[in-house]
């Protein structure tokens, strides 16, 4: 069975001379599902780090493992994938509205502040 794309680029980063950061994030790259899943089950960040630490899959420190599940793990559940969103929104939101020039809002003027070094006498009184 072929790896995939991550896996082979996580392969690669611990095989050769990359960054100390690219090979922690690599590594973290190749268990971030494990990760998703033990956190979607209940289990805390210290829990999972200490497991995947003693394993050995990782050697970051435990503050960049959660910097990496706030980054990673949670930036990828806020944003839906096209297959995880309903077709009807997805297609709605990539297409712009049309508009025609009946159609568009009027404009409103934005009050603006000036500032005016001498005082008129009737704004004091």
């Amino acid at each position: 069975m072929k790896k995939s794309l991550s896996d082979r680029i996580a392969d690669r980063a611990k095989r050769d001379k990359a960054t100390r950061n690219a090979q922690n994030l690599a590594a973290f790259l190749a268990v971030k599902e494990d990760v998703a899943k033990a956190m979607a089950d209940g289990w805390t960040g210290k829990a999972v780090y200490d497991t995947l630490r003693a394993e050995g899959k990782i050697t970051v420190s435990y503050q960049a493992f959660l910097g990496y599940i706030r980054r990673v793990l949670r930036q990828a559940s806020a944003t839906p994938t096209p297959a995880q969103a309903d077709p009807d929104t997805v297609v709605a939101a990539a297409a712009p509205p049309l508009s025609t020039p009946q159609q568009e809002a009027p404009k409103t003027k934005i009050a603006s502040f000036s500032f005016q070094s001498t005082p008129d006498k009737e704004d004091l009184f």
